[in-house]
């Protein structure tokens, strides 16, 4: 008489593989050992190259070698891939070349900036020559000769009337005159010919206004008295 099991043992026994499957099991583990044993060159890093191994071919030899050193490097911890080289010479030219490359595209990115940045990254244009800078020259620095006919002449242009100083009398008068008021007059005094300008009868107030203009907007004159 078969007695029913309980339903923790009935579960179990679901679970409890078949000779079957553990056979099944076993000839998957047999496969991938002999599969992974008849390719294990290619499983390791530069074993994918062996079979094409050539002992003339130092290339060949020397892909596999940075391989495994490669495999060395990552197992040991380093975070970068360290430089070898014959001499000391081409390491320091490689690192000032990379260090060039590194700040060219620095240059590109616009969320990094370099080190040194110059002070002005916009075009600055030439300044222009010192000649072409114009030096104000003070009007009353130099002494300006007015000649007595060229005053006698505006004279007569300016103001109307019969008195009019002459060639002698002219130098006299001159003397009150500052130097910007006697190179007006003698400006003034060549707007006219002679020929019109020692006529009685022509007299013109346009010349008059304009040394009245003269008056009104220079500036005042600075006066040296000598005691």
């Amino acid at each position: 008489m078969h007695l029913p099991l309980p339903v923790t043992l009935q579960n179990m026994k679901a679970w409890i593989p078949s000779h079957n499957s553990v056979q099944t099991v076993h000839s998957l583990v047999r496969a991938f050992l002999s599969l992974w044993l008849y390719n294990w060159p290619f499983a390791l890093p530069g074993g994918v190259v062996l079979g094409n191994y050539n002992p003339m071919n130092l290339g060949l030899i020397t892909r596999i070698c940075s391989g495994f050193g490669h495999t060395r490097d990552c197992t040991h911890g380093t975070g970068y891939t360290r430089y070898r080289s014959a001499t000391q010479e081409e390491e320091e030219e490689y690192w000032k070349a990379s260090k060039r490359l590194g700040q060219a595209f620095q240059s590109w990115d616009g969320c990094e900036a370099a080190k040194n940045i110059p002070v002005v990254r916009y075009f600055t244009p030439k300044l222009l020559p010192i000649y072409r800078e114009k030096e104000e020259d003070d009007p009353e620095a130099t002494e300006v000769y007015l000649h007595p006919k060229a005053y006698c002449k505006w004279h007569r242009m300016v103001f109307p009337g019969p008195m009019h100083p002459t060639i002698r009398e002219a130098p006299e008068q001159i003397k009150y005159y500052s130097s910007r008021d006697r190179r007006e007059i003698h400006r003034i005094s060549r707007l006219l010919p002679d020929s019109r300008a020692f006529r009685r009868e022509s007299r013109n107030m346009a010349y008059a206004k304009m040394w009245k203009n003269w008056l009104d907007t220079k500036c005042p004159d600075v006066a040296v008295v000598f005691e």
